[in-house]
């Protein structure tokens, strides 16, 4: 012990015992406190990496005292605006958020100071301030804390503790991740001044990156004349968990009574071109695929053609607007016409129950005018984990004594609340549908990627497995598409077995709305009767290398 203490920065603590306090009362709040085991394990894992970072600070004597006040300046701005975020917003800082605040001019930021700044806001902000700046002098001036012995054990048994509970957390994280890079990065990123920073550099890259796609449409031929075309974006939906297709539990009920009246298919055939949101969206929106590897941001994109054929275009998310997984999402909501966020600033990283998919069908509650032609995109939050968090009370049908998957008890739970929020997604694609069902409307629903559900991996996670790429594909069409575009109906039901890879997506929509842009390929639709049914579909496994999907999973196809 002795040979530490010489190492420790004492004359520091102060400092680190703020930064800790910092890190803990947002961990705290963010978490509502539920478990204060949790929070004081916290405590002395950050007790022990910021020691070890001031350790290396103090060797760098010449620059130690700047060093000192820049840590704790940002770490104060970075609790501040967590604080403020959690208390407004109810999560935590976001790159939604920091683009709010990079696009905000002098006058809103005023507005929006007088708004929401009040006295106990004011108060926290000097007490904020007076507590750094103790912090900071006793940190730079003061050597007292060395001379109390009894203060010194506690503090190297802290850290000694701390160190510790660092190396378990980062064992039990490794168990999940797989990657201890990632579980790193995962762990660092609670922390408030990181998770800030990081934020905010994908924030800049991404209004770059947005400000540069290419939002131009060349359409060829537009001879579209479906009223409604309604797309639904699904969440980490899996083919198999939908009863529609065969599942053990009536997870999908509304479907299966639309099915039986032949306004729906189920295609049983169709998978993603990628287990990730923003690669899916980027290929499923463009023309990109594996064949051309095109940049998404260059190609042109689905909207800004609707947009091109007189459609007015809705985009309609409970999701955020932009997240650190990717830009594309943003770029292509940017393009419609009417955008209707449930909550701009929310992101599902903060796994916040109460933003419900329903609140997408309050937009459609409301009087708006449509045009005589109109393309709406919905996109729901649908079984994004935290499942438990996607669906309200009532809907908690399935427990985990319903489960007939040789899976541990606890891993049960966790499909059963997978199910319930499949369950959940059914009632609101009803909604959607009887909203339409009296017009010329045609409904496509398609999940961005599946879920693996301890088939092939003993967890629950985005990947490159069956589970995780085989997603639903339904196509409901109302009587009156029925006796308006028969043709187009009877090549819909025709094509409900082919194998289909999410890629060609746009190739599909425009092929059904007979439009045609530059890039379009009709033997890429899976309507239309030149389309090429033995194309390769092509998944990275692991990844990293290319494969064969049906050669992995449909040997005999």
């Amino acid at each position: 012990m002795g040979k530490i203490k010489k190492y420790i920065p004492f004359n520091n603590i102060p400092i680190i015992i703020l930064l800790c306090f910092f890190d803990i009362i947002i961990i705290g709040i963010d978490c509502e406190f539920r478990n204060a085991l949790i929070i004081v394990k916290r405590f002395t894992e950050m007790f022990f990496i910021l020691t070890c970072c001031f350790m290396v600070l103090s060797k760098l004597k010449v620059y130690i005292n700047f060093c000192i006040t820049a840590v704790g300046v940002l770490s104060a701005i970075a609790f501040l605006l967590e604080l403020h975020c959690l208390k407004s917003f109810g999560f935590r800082v976001n790159e939604t958020i920091v683009q709010a605040i990079l696009l905000t001019n002098r006058r809103e930021a005023l507005e929006y100071l007088y708004g929401y700044i009040g006295i106990k806001e004011l108060i926290l902000v000097i007490m904020t301030i007076v507590g750094l700046i103790i912090a900071i002098r006793f940190s730079l001036y003061e050597k007292h804390i060395c001379k109390q012995k009894v203060l010194t054990n506690i503090i190297v048994l802290l850290y000694l503790w701390g160190g510790v509970q660092l190396s378990v957390s980062f064992v039990e994280s490794y168990r999940v991740e797989k990657n201890m890079k990632s579980s790193i990065v995962k762990y660092f990123d609670e922390y408030s001044m990181i998770r800030c920073v990081n934020v905010t550099r994908f924030a800049i890259k991404d209004l770059n990156i947005r400000k540069n796609s290419n939002k131009i449409a060349t359409v060829i031929k537009n001879n579209s004349d479906i009223d409604n075309v309604v797309l639904v974006m699904g969440e980490s939906s899996t083919r198999s968990h939908l009863s529609v297709y065969g599942y053990y539990l009536k997870t999908t009920p509304y479907l299966e009574e639309w099915n039986s009246s032949e306004n729906l298919i189920a295609f049983d055939n169709v998978i993603s071109s990628f287990c990730g949101t923003n690669p899916s969206f980027a290929s499923m929106f463009t023309f990109r695929n594996y064949e051309n590897n095109m940049p998404w941001n260059k190609s042109e994109n689905l909207i800004s053609i609707m947009n091109e054929c007189q459609y007015k275009t809705y985009w309609i998310s409970n999701q955020e607007k932009v997240d650190s997984w990717g830009s594309a999402i943003a770029a292509f909501s940017d393009c419609a016409r009417v955008k209707y966020y449930t909550n701009e600033f929310a992101s599902p990283r903060d796994g916040r129950s109460g933003r419900y998919d329903e609140l997408v069908l309050d937009f459609l509650n409301r009087r708006f005018e449509k045009s005589e032609k109109n393309f709406f995109v919905f996109h729901l939050m649908g079984s994004h984990e935290i499942f438990s968090e996607r669906y309200p009370e009532k809907y908690r049908i399935f427990s985990s004594y319903d489960i007939k998957d040789n899976v541990i008890n606890g891993n049960k739970e966790i499909m059963a609340n997978y199910d319930n929020s499949i369950l959940y997604t059914d009632y609101v694609l009803n909604e959607i549908i009887k909203n339409f069902s009296q017009e010329d409307a045609i409904i496509l629903y398609i999940s961005d990627h599946g879920e693996e559900l301890f088939n092939e991996i003993n967890n629950f996670t985005h990947a490159n497995t069956q589970e995780g790429l085989e997603i639903p594909f339904i196509v409901w069409c109302s009587e009156r598409f029925k006796e308006k575009h028969f043709e187009k109906y009877k090549s819909i039901q025709n094509a409900k077995h082919k194998p289909f890879m999410t890629d060609d997506l746009i190739h599909t929509i425009l092929d059904l709305c007979d439009i045609e842009s530059k890039d379009y390929d009709k033997k890429r639709s899976l309507f239309n009767k030149n389309y090429e049914e033995k194309r390769q579909r092509i998944i990275l496994q692991n990844y990293v290398s290319p494969v064969d999907f049906d050669k992995i999973y449909n040997p005999k196809q």
